[in-house]
């Protein structure tokens, strides 16, 4: 088996990622809506849907080209808040995180990636309890989400290195 990432034309409608370095990328491949089958022609391997072409082949070029290293990076400091058990809560397995984040206006996200910044339209923003804590917006023909993750604005299963502002 090749030690790149080969992404193969699959059927009309997907394609497959193999190789071994799939292994050391579980949890992204994952994230960017792969799902394993080891049952696939061919032999096993991780199936999309051809809505995620362009993202997942500008993912592996960076794997293959090696910009995007296998080994975990440290996750950065975040400047929580606050976080605290709350004296009501019911249960002992629970904690409240709070983060202070940008509010979505407008009618675009921006998205900036190795110093580029993206202007694309929102779609629709999601709230759930009040809080404003989905934006669905059009890149490439396609919609994606960006949702809160460790107190950050990201666009949901990209793991390309990105920011993302609202003006």
């Amino acid at each position: 088996m090749n030690k790149d990432i080969q992404l193969i034309p699959y059927s009309d409608k997907s394609f497959v990622l193999r190789g071994e370095l799939t292994k050391q990328y579980k949890e992204a491949i994952k994230g960017l809506g792969g799902s394993w089958n080891p049952k696939l022609k061919g032999g096993p391997g991780w199936i999309f849907s051809n809505r995620k072409l362009d993202q997942v082949n500008f993912w592996v070029g960076q794997i293959n080209d090696g910009k995007i290293q296998s080994d975990p990076q440290p996750i950065k400091s975040i400047d929580y808040t606050s976080v605290y058990t709350p004296s009501t809560s019911t249960s002992t397995n629970q904690q409240f995180v709070q983060w202070k984040v940008d509010i979505p206006r407008g009618d675009n996200i921006f998205i900036t990636v190795n110093n580029i910044t993206y202007s694309l339209p929102i779609i629709k923003i999601e709230d759930h309890q009040g809080i404003k804590d989905t934006v669905i917006f059009r890149q490439n023909n396609n919609e994606s989400k960006a949702v809160i993750i460790n107190g950050q604005w990201q666009i949901f299963g990209y793991v390309i290195e990105h920011t993302i502002s609202f003006k």
